[in-house]
């Protein structure tokens, strides 16, 4: 066995794939290119039906309310869409979602919003 130069062992080629550019930021969809849906739901069971309000952003469901037997009124629906829009501002602007201007056409204030 013959010790020397093996290129095998050369680490200095190696590319471990690291840019170090100093831009490690996630980078978000920018506000606005999701679609907030907010539906109250007829959902039929055998002898009865119920409504639920469901919230999805581009088809995938974030957030659901829980069920009546009968459909929600137009202002509980608002109410029930600005109060998720709070609680769940952070996650529906990283989702895409433009939350601000979702808020105001569900009827809230935009100052309810800032901290």
């Amino acid at each position: 066995m013959a010790y020397g130069y093996d290129p095998m062992l050369d680490f200095g080629t190696i590319d471990l794939g690291f840019d170090d550019d100093g831009d490690d930021r996630p980078t978000w969809p920018s506000p606005g290119s999701a679609n907030l849906v907010i539906e109250d739901k007829y959902e039929p069971l055998f002898t009865s039906a119920t409504w639920t309000i469901r919230a999805t952003v581009n088809g995938t469901v974030i957030s659901e309310s829980t069920s009546a037997p009968k459909s929600h009124s137009e202002a509980f629906v608002k109410r029930w869409a600005r109060q998720m829009i709070r609680t769940q501002y952070d996650r529906l602007r990283q989702l895409g979602v433009d939350a601000d201007s979702e808020y105001v056409k569900w009827g809230g204030i935009p100052d309810d919003l800032t901290p």
